[in-house]
């Protein structure tokens, strides 16, 4: 009888680590659908822009933390992690030093629903170190390729902005 309620105990254990995980991904979906749904309209406001108009910042909209629903979709392109790889290739505009400065290995990836702390709303001027920053915060690259001059690299950084 001893032994049969400790085999109940661990099984309840077991169902409780289980919902307990299921609920995680619950509320980062929730947490996931509530950024992108901010993010519609600020890639709807944005769209609008002309330059020198200030564009809104998006919304981290995945994270690395909880793994996402398999039944939640995702509207955006944004990846669930902190984007230094996707970096690296593009710092041909900084030098080694710079580059293991600016982006250290051991970086944390940014939570659902924050936007970049260093964003500045005029995307015109911005220079290479600050389009790179963005693209460790979204850990997406815009499409940018290390061939690509600042000019180039600003509107796939706004193209991000207006139309993700």
């Amino acid at each position: 009888m001893v032994a049969s309620l400790g085999y109940a105990s661990q099984d309840l254990l077991q169902a409780l680590t289980q919902i307990d995980n299921r609920l995680k991904g619950i509320e980062q979906g929730m947490r996931m659908n509530v950024a992108q749904k901010c993010n519609m309209r600020i890639v709807n406001q944005n769209r609008r822009l002309q330059l020198p108009d200030q564009f809104r910042a998006l919304q981290k909209t995945v994270s690395a933390t909880v793994a996402p629903s398999p039944y939640i979709i995702t509207l955006c392109s944004q990846n669930p992690g902190y984007g230094r790889d996707k970096a690296l290739p593009l710092t041909n505009v900084l030098d080694a030093a710079g580059r293991h400065a600016q982006f250290p290995p051991n970086g944390v990836a940014s939570a659902t629903g924050s936007i970049p702390p260093q964003f500045d709303p005029r995307v015109e001027a911005y220079g290479h170190l600050d389009i790179l920053k963005m693209i460790v915060f979204y850990d997406d690259n815009f499409g940018i390729v290390a061939q690509d001059d600042l000019v180039e690299r600003m509107l796939k950084f706004r193209a991000f902005l207006a139309d993700f």
